[in-house]
């Protein structure tokens, strides 16, 4: 007989923040934010494929590349955010993707870049990326999470595109281009998908959201994922519906097997509370 497989160690839990430094700067709110950006920056998980890109993961594509850019972004700094960004101009879809669709590139510096909206933290948590010494370690940081989320959203928009268009033809049986408001849709999907929801209204406001609320865009992207299906379906848009059904689906299969096994492999928890900067970590 095969002798019995020996179980996986324990993970041990990351060591709990320290009381009197919770007593500062508390469970929530900004101050809990800046002390959880440096805290991550001791996590080789914590780049955007982890948390907001997570949800691309049925497009192993745009996972893989969105992983890897976020490694370079993390080597080369701001600059590997921007000269991609630049790069991206000379694409034959750039306009479809960034015009039409409406996909969300961001920048971590901000407005310099044309065509590339200011990542949302840069208002006004950007402000710690200028402290001395700790400043370059934090852009470093956060272009890899900035290049990462791009990349996954460029590569999620061009191959969201590539189907839809077969299913506009093939499943749907219509002639011509896909219409404005499907382009509108699927860029919607892509951008709630890795964390830049749609703040409707409040979105000349956004900035300033920014400074009350950690990341509004980002929180608000998890129900919109959950439901933008219908939203689709009720403007008359089934292709994007379907494909972010589709999006769902894989998302769910994967999330909830993932977690399953590593419950049963390690006994330890992942955070589940998409508010905690913990969140799909272990802790």
């Amino acid at each position: 007989p095969l002798p019995a497989a020996r179980p996986f160690p324990p993970v041990p839990p990351p060591p709990p923040v320290p009381p009197e430094v919770e007593k500062i700067v508390g469970k929530r709110g900004p101050f809990r934010e800046v002390y959880e950006s440096i805290r991550s920056l001791k996590s080789f998980i914590d780049v955007a494929t982890g948390r907001q890109g997570i949800r691309v993961v049925g497009n192993p594509v745009a996972f893989a590349k969105g992983a890897v850019a976020s490694l370079q972004g993390y080597k080369g700094g701001p600059k590997v955010v921007t000269n991609w960004l630049e790069k991206q101009k000379a694409d034959p879809l750039y306009d479809t993707i960034v015009n039409k669709m409406k996909v969300e590139l961001t920048s971590t510096e901000g407005q310099t870049v044309r065509g590339a909206l200011g990542r949302e933290e840069m208002f006004p948590g950007g402000a710690i990326e200028q402290a001395p010494i700790l400043g370059g370690a934090i852009q470093h940081s956060n272009a890899a999470y900035t290049h990462g989320l791009n990349v996954a959203r460029w590569e999620k928009a061009k191959g969201d595109l590539k189907q839809a268009e077969w299913l506009w033809k093939h499943l749907f049986k219509q002639t011509g281009p896909l219409p404005d408001s499907e382009l509108a849709a699927l860029g919607r999907n892509v951008n709630v998908a890795t964390g830049r929801g749609q703040l409707g209204r409040l979105g000349i406001v956004g900035n300033e959201l920014g400074s009350a609320f950690f990341s509004p865009r980002n929180t608000v992207s998890w129900p919109q994922f959950f439901t933008d299906w219908a939203l689709h379906l009720k403007n008359g848009n089934k292709v994007a519906a379907l494909l972010q059904a589709k999006t769902l689906a894989t998302f769910l299969g994967f999330s909830v097997g993932a977690l399953k096994a590593h419950e049963l492999l390690t006994g330890a928890t992942v955070e589940t509370d998409p508010r905690s900067s913990d969140f799909l970590k272990i802790v």
